[in-house]
């Protein structure tokens, strides 16, 4: 089955998307504001002054991966709520989160489902990617997690047009971001400078991986978190 293929001209004009395979197997692409963004990117900088690392905790064979902080809690603001005021967003979200914890009785079932207290900040971390490096394909932990294109240096299109790429039938995917379904029906988010300060956020579950990239020596950065549920959202069976 052919990629599908998302750029950023999706989301001129302060526009989002979301995508759909299953319940468990969607994603909400959006941008953050100008103010976000600065705020982690400042982040990463005291990331690195810290100099934490958590790459053997992690499925990349890229440069590094720093622990992050979020003091303001903007991984919640910028990230969760905006999906949570996606119209498109809302009933997948509810099957999800009734998914997610259907072995368990909620405690306050008059809680409502898109309540900002039903999920908090399990990790953050950022991601230092050169060229020829990759993250495999993978999932992660938790229950809904996101990643945010901080720095691109370079596009799809020229990577498509290497000799060793041009002509596979796999060029759709050239130093993109993949989501892989059950199904192996792919989306292709197409990685180019005009995606730097673009998110998504999705099932943690949900399959991914970032393809490698070739012919600059600047380095591809990123910023990559789980959320996961309260422990005072279930009830404790044990």
């Amino acid at each position: 089955m052919s990629d599908q293929l998302l750029d950023d001209t999706c989301l001129e004009g302060g526009s989002n998307v979301f995508r759909y395979q299953s319940d468990d197997e969607w994603f909400y692409l959006a941008r953050l504001s100008s103010d976000a963004f600065q705020y982690f990117l400042q982040q990463v900088g005291l990331a690195k002054l810290r100099n934490q690392s958590i790459s053997s905790e992690l499925a990349g064979c890229i440069s590094e991966s720093l622990k992050m902080q979020d003091p303001s809690a903007f991984a919640i603001s910028e990230i969760f709520q905006p999906l949570l005021r996606c119209v498109k967003a809302r009933d997948v979200f509810r099957r999800y989160l009734d998914l997610s914890i259907r072995s368990n009785p909620i405690k306050n079932p008059d809680i409502a489902i898109d309540s900002e207290y039903k999920v908090e900040l399990w990790s953050l971390w950022a991601n230092f990617q050169s060229q020829y490096q990759y993250n495999p394909i993978h999932n992660h932990s938790g229950f809904l997690s996101f990643v945010i294109w901080m720095k691109i240096p370079y596009s799809h299109e020229e990577q498509a047009k290497l000799d060793f790429i041009r002509n596979s039938n796999a060029s759709g995917t050239a130093g993109n971001f993949v989501f892989m379904a059950r199904d192996f029906r792919k989306e292709c988010i197409i990685m180019n400078p005009s995606m730097e300060g673009c998110f998504s956020i999705f099932p943690s579950s949900y399959r991914h991986q970032v393809f490698p990239f070739y012919g600059t020596e600047s380095i591809r950065l990123s910023i990559a978190g789980n959320f996961g549920l309260k422990e005072d959202l279930v009830e404790d069976n044990a």
